[in-house]
């Protein structure tokens, strides 16, 4: 038999063969088109354009800064990530509103959260859908008392960024304990926002105050409403009073600011502070136009300090995409995102149920702490989730390093506490 191929053969088995590596690129091009992995849809809830906006663009700028290094590790279980907001803008029908789309959005999951007024409704949306949701700035204890109530309905809410009001409380009356050991000063003013959170906060410090061996003395008491632009009275009442340290318990920016200017310019004889959960961004001064100078703030962490080994990376990244800021709630809004990642990853499901079941059993190094949660799903974290720490704006202004310096614990002291020029001891 001849081996020579006739010119005619040659050309229809090359047609042929052109043909198939043909089909079979379109059919490779088409598996590629078809099979591309579906994006894991994460919702997160926040105030984006009401009183506490500060908190929710510092809560995106923290999640933000964890998906894009999730995804420079492949993203969650191999699939890209898809953030989806929802503005609550601080009002609870607007926080229905807002997770009912985020679910008919086909988030799997949801992270934020920053008021109780906010999430106790939420709550009820998160049960009624079965969405995984773990809260990042909200703090009333009635979250966790749901879920130990009635878990099977309220299981999929987890309290993540920081720590119950009871916690709060516990740190405010440690606070004013090291202040009376530096100054012997007994006198304190409380004065509340008509935020339940606040309401409960207060109500915690007044039982811890009457327990204690040697209680504080509560000479002014005033609760007062949202939108509050004149504190002057009850600054003049507290001074009144003989008080020696006001606590202003709030975490709205503009009242913060507000009180801080009238407390400045009215230089009454007693420090300012300790329920200001919002004054650590490093704005704060330029807001305050300076009259944060003194401030105590009452916090579970200062952002110049490192918590694990995470912190300096998270800080730099932070520090980057906020233009130089580090915003009080970044660090939680991105430890929230992490915890989350890693149980979906541990589940290696994006149904709810196994992400709860991670969840009960999660473990994970973030920025501020290890994160683990107890049995009503209320965080618990290493170092402790609430730290005594009582920080101190300190500003350049008035001779000193403007920023806001650690005061305690001695473990991760910057500074000694200053007071005010025109108080002497």
């Amino acid at each position: 038999m001849s081996s020579k191929v006739s010119r005619r053969r040659f050309i229809y088995a090359t047609a042929g063969i052109a043909a198939a590596a043909a089909a079979g690129y379109a059919a490779y091009i088409y598996l590629g088109t078809t099979q591309k992995k579906e994006a894991v849809k994460i919702g997160v809830l926040a105030d984006f354009s009401g009183p506490i906006a500060v908190l929710g663009e510092a809560l995106k700028i923290g999640v933000e800064v964890a998906k894009e290094e999730l995804e420079k590790k492949g993203g969650i279980l191999g699939r890209p990530i898809e953030l989806i907001y929802g503005d609550d803008k601080n009002q609870a029908t607007e926080g229905v509103n807002a997770m009912t789309r985020l679910v008919n959005e086909g988030v799997v999951a949801a992270v934020g959260g920053l008021s109780t007024i906010v999430v106790l409704p939420v709550q009820e949306v998160v049960a009624d859908n079965k969405l995984p949701f773990l809260s990042t700035y909200v703090s009333s204890y009635s979250l966790v008392d749901n879920v130990e109530k009635n878990y099977n309905r309220y299981k999929y809410y987890f309290h993540t960024g920081i720590g119950t009001t009871p916690h709060y409380s516990e740190l405010v009356v440690e606070a004013l304990k090291f202040i009376r050991e530096k100054t012997s000063w007994n006198n304190v003013s409380i004065l509340t926002s008509d935020q339940l959170y606040a309401k409960q906060i207060t109500e915690g410090i007044k039982r811890i105050n009457s327990e204690l061996k040697e209680p504080f003395k509560i000479v002014y008491e005033s609760i007062f409403p949202i939108g509050t632009k004149d504190f002057s009275v009850e600054l003049s009442k507290a001074a009144s009073a003989a008080t020696q340290m006001l606590m202003f318990n709030n975490h709205i920016v503009a009242e913060n600011v507000t009180i801080l200017k009238q407390w400045s310019t009215l230089k009454p004889p007693y420090i300012i502070g300790f329920g200001d959960w919002v004054g650590s961004d490093t704005d704060y001064p330029k807001w305050t136009e300076g009259a944060c100078h003194s401030e105590i703030l009452v916090g579970d962490y200062n952002y110049n300090s490192n918590m694990t080994r995470k912190t300096p990376e998270v800080r730099d990244a932070i520090l980057s995409k906020a233009g130089g800021r580090l915003p009080r709630g970044s660090f939680e809004g991105y430890d929230t995102f992490m915890v989350l990642a890693a149980a979906i990853e541990k589940a290696g499901s994006t149904k709810a149920e196994d992400i709860v079941k991670a969840l009960e059993g999660i473990q994970v190094e973030g920025a501020l702490g290890t994160y683990r949660y107890n049995q009503r799903h209320d965080v618990v974290r290493e170092p402790p989730n609430f730290y005594p720490f009582v920080n101190q704006w300190q500003l350049a202004a008035y001779g000193y390093k403007d920023r806001l310096e650690t005061v305690s614990p001695d473990r991760f002291k910057t500074a000694e506490l200053i007071l005010p020029s025109w108080i002497k001891l």
